[in-house]
């Protein structure tokens, strides 16, 4: 397989700015290649590389791509107990792969003497103050060159840039420290102002960016298909509606009487989410049901669509049970056994499967999912996170989808906390305000 013209343009002009110093990140949609564009990448440069992705990604991507597109490496997965990674460390291999946890081990426990780091998904280490980052600070310095992988490098900020950038030249760019980089380009604000927002130049910021960072766009590159917005909006009867106010007004109470500084409401709100969804757990764990309105939709939804293959993203592992037993799915969770997992993406690929559903952080990167024909995406809650909306969507609307347009169909519960996610998806509210800040506007918004 050859590579297209513009996979080939960046590669190029990515591997000048390798080899003349520096590190480079590749910011592609999904569907553009990535993968292909750093194998190739890690063609021209030569040496051994170190390879940090999420662990689906590195059990179910790199090896297939690496013969896909038949580039002959030998890669070792640097995996599970530390005598087993140590074991394929002293093996000889071009790529090692191994998961950003595992690398943070590495820095500890190896002596690095490895050419090339790639980080696959690199907004894994947008937090500046967490232990990987702070980890792999120290490590990337012990590398010739550093490329990044992403096609979502800010998910709800500016901000999350700065940790990624440092990898890629030590602070050059943006501040060697968190203080110097908030000195340029924030203000604090948010509830007590406890939150750092970004106040810089949005033009000025990504002018910086541009400078080692290489942005793909499959609408410039690609001819996908329409990608369509089906919002369903679901509705509680008077004695759902009260169970659920009961969880709500709880929340408020919490607010109301300061207790956000002794107990945070994200539990609250979670209960809430569950609630609306048609059930909450209780303090065994054991679930607790509320209603199955959302079930009475997708029953709706599936008879409309008749035989056609359907993907559903759960968030709750209460709706993965009853989509699996209420409406016969395949389905990917967290949980999945790797061996598993790759037997129903090939089943689902060759249209062997036509109803699976999916919790998305388990498969929102890295996962191939459009060669199944499947154009109905079904959300049974949104997530908070837009990253994860996005990656998880684009696991069909992507190239290789050739059977027309996609459709997500989004259902929510009205006047519920559940408007809060998709207000924040919809570019409604701000991505960088606080989950209390989010909840006292909707509690102004439905009165």
């Amino acid at each position: 397989m050859e590579l297209h013209k513009y996979q080939q343009e960046t590669v190029t002009a990515v591997v000048d700015q390798l080899t003349s110093g520096g590190g480079a990140a590749i910011l592609a949609d999904p569907g553009l290649g990535k993968t292909a564009m750093a194998l190739e990448t890690l063609k021209r440069l030569g040496g051994q590389t170190l390879l940090v992705a999420p662990l689906r990604v590195c059990q179910s991507v790199w090896r297939q791509e690496n013969s896909k597109w038949g580039y002959g490496f030998s890669i070792g997965l640097v995996h599970g107990s530390a005598k087993k990674r140590m074991a394929v460390l002293e093996e000889d291999h071009d790529i090692y792969l191994m998961t950003p946890d595992g690398a943070k081990w590495f820095e500890k426990e190896y002596d690095c003497d490895l050419d090339n780091l790639v980080i696959d998904e690199s907004t894994a280490y947008k937090g500046w103050g967490s232990q990987r980052s702070k980890s792999m600070r120290r490590l990337c310095k012990s590398f010739k060159t550093r490329l990044l992988l992403t096609g979502t490098p800010v998910p709800q900020s500016l901000i999350d840039w700065h940790g990624q950038a440092y990898l890629l030249d030590f602070g050059k760019r943006f501040g060697s420290t968190c203080k110097a980089f908030r000195s340029e380009w924030c203000r604090q604000g948010g509830f007590q102002g406890r939150v750092w927002e970004f106040s810089g130049d949005v033009k000025a910021f990504e002018q910086r960016m541009g400078e080692n960072c290489h942005r793909l766009e499959a609408n410039d590159h690609l001819d996908m298909p329409d990608l369509i917005i089906n919002d369903i909006e679901c509705f509680m009867d008077p004695k759902q509606r009260a169970a659920y106010k009961s969880l709500e007004d709880d929340l408020f109470a919490q607010i109301d009487g300061g207790m956000v500084e002794l107990m945070s409401p994200g539990s609250v709100y979670q209960k809430c989410r569950q609630a609306a969804n048609g059930f909450v757990y209780g303090k065994d764990g054991e679930t607790l049901f509320i209603h199955d309105e959302k079930q009475q939709v997708v029953t709706s939804l599936l008879n409309e669509i008749g035989n056609k293959p359907v993907l559903f993203g759960h968030m709750f592992r209460e709706d993965e049970r009853r989509m699996v037993e209420d409406f016969g799915c395949a389905s990917i969770s967290g949980s999945c056994p790797n061996n598993r997992l790759l037997s129903i993406i090939d089943d689902w690929n060759a249209n062997q499967l036509t109803r699976l559903t999916v919790q998305p952080a388990a498969a929102s990167h890295g996962l191939n999912l459009q060669y199944s024909g499947c154009r109905h995406l079904i959300w049974l809650a949104l997530p908070n996170q837009s990253e994860l909306y996005t990656q998880f969507i684009a696991r069909i609307y992507r190239q290789g989808q050739v059977h027309g347009s996609v459709i997500v169909h989004r259902l929510f519960m009205g006047n519920t906390v559940e408007e809060i996610a998709k207000d924040r998806l919809d570019g409604k509210i701000s991505d960088q305000a606080s989950l209390l800040e989010n909840l006292k506007n909707y509690r102004t918004k439905v009165g």
